[in-house]
């Protein structure tokens, strides 16, 4: 199971610091809540009432943050993550009564349904953590709480060893996925700086992760690059031993018909083996060239987006190879022109036009990309994508959809 964004690898989650500065204000607080960015641990959250409120102009949280035997927790932090991608996170602390208050402005709300989250985290003093999906609650006009309740994590040791049993010293770990209320969910940054550790001169590591719902851990390190574990959510034992794949190099470069075009383009690299993924991404220097050191050897993915503000051109990535460890895989990707893609959403049965309707546009080979294209009133849309490509329309499941021109 690949556990990647529709751009192709894990976004994390960032705090938006104007965001901090300017809307952390929740005037309901029983006392002054105080905010910060700081680190939090993951942890399952149970809903007591019916927990949340809206209005025109902001969208406010509130509940409580105990522990297992439900006592307040004073002082654990708490984020709202409300949409999948960088910047729409608030954060703040639990009072001496263990109450929170989080308020985020209207906009945040995604128009793109994929990207919605409206998750909630919170992170004790002992680095236990809770989290919760808030889902349609947010809809409603009824005021209520949360309560958070912290899971109790145990210290695990974890060893990191190369293919010989080596001790891998210097290997950076920490959790990335957490098993939440709707699914799989990416551990937002503050709480994963807060839980990662560096292994020893015994390539070992004490963590604070001692629980089922911990999905997967990421070790980077300068040898073996980045390299992702899945955990196994019946293996309860204390000491743990992960051991990392060899690892070989990718070189290549990027042409173009306007060596402008050549500066900057990411390329996104996913290794897939039996225990392990391997994740990269470089960059294009001026002529286009690139470089990854190192990636765990096997089945190599690629995707690749132009520079910022490129809309009219973009990469065509390879398909999927095979990378054997210790070698060099040399590749040639070109900027292609990218064609006009036109299409309607219409109900199948009165061939009404459906506004709102998110149109995904898939192209690319490897790992595809994905173009979100939410259609306007009129229920029609056009794009930009390369040929081949293929339009998929998300609908509500009680509207039929009338297939339409794609092209």
């Amino acid at each position: 199971m690949s556990l990647l964004s529709s751009g192709g690898f894990l976004r994390r989650v960032s705090v938006s610091s104007a965001f901090l500065a300017a809307t952390l204000v929740c005037a309901s607080a029983r006392q002054a809540v105080a905010f910060d960015d700081g680190g939090a641990q993951p942890s399952r959250l149970s809903k007591a009432v019916t927990g949340a409120a809206s209005s025109d102009s902001a969208r406010t949280i509130s509940g409580r943050v105990v522990d297992a035997q439900g006592k307040p927790v004073d002082g654990a932090r708490v984020w709202w993550v409300v949409q999948r991608g960088p910047g729409f996170m608030a954060a703040g602390r639990a009072d001496t009564d263990g109450r929170f208050c989080l308020t985020t402005p209207p906009d945040w709300v995604p128009r793109d349904v994929l990207r919605s989250a409206d998750v909630v985290w919170a992170l004790g003093p002992n680095k236990d953590l809770a989290v919760a999906c808030l889902g349609n609650q947010l809809a409603s006009v009824k005021a209520g709480e949360w309560v958070l309740r912290l899971n109790l994590a145990a210290d695990v040791t974890i060893g990191v060893v190369d293919d010989a049993g080596r001790p891998v010293v210097g290997a950076l770990i920490e959790p990335v996925n957490f098993r939440g209320g709707q699914g799989i969910d990416l551990i937002p940054d503050p709480i994963s700086i807060a839980l990662r550790a560096t292994t020893n001169a015994t390539g070992h590591v004490r963590m604070h992760i001692g629980f089922r719902d911990f999905f997967n851990l990421r070790v980077t390190s300068d040898r073996f690059g980045i390299q992702l574990l899945r955990l196994n959510p019946r293996n309860r034992a204390p000491a743990r031993t992960i051991q990392l794949k060899e690892v070989g190099r990718i070189e290549g470069r990027v042409t173009a018909k306007d060596p402008h075009d050549l500066r900057g383009v990411r390329i996104e690299f996913r290794s897939d083996t039996a225990t392990m993924e391997g994740l990269a991404t470089a960059l294009t220097d001026e002529h286009g060239n690139f470089v990854v050191p190192n990636i765990a050897a096997g089945l190599i993915y690629v995707g690749a987006r132009s520079q910022q503000g490129s809309s009219a051109m973009a990469p065509r990535p390879p398909k999927p190879f095979a990378l054997q460890a210790g070698e060099t895989a040399h590749l040639e990707i070109p900027l292609e022109g990218l064609v006009t893609v036109r299409g309607s959403v219409q109900t199948e049965d009165f061939h009404t036009p459906v506004a709102g309707a998110n149109v995904s546009v898939v192209f690319g080979n490897g790992m595809q990309t994905r173009r979100q294209l939410p259609t306007p009133m009129a229920g029609s849309r056009s794009g930009f994508c390369q040929a081949p490509c293929t339009c998929r329309r998300s609908l509500p499941s009680h509207r039929r959809l009338r297939p339409t021109t794609s092209k």
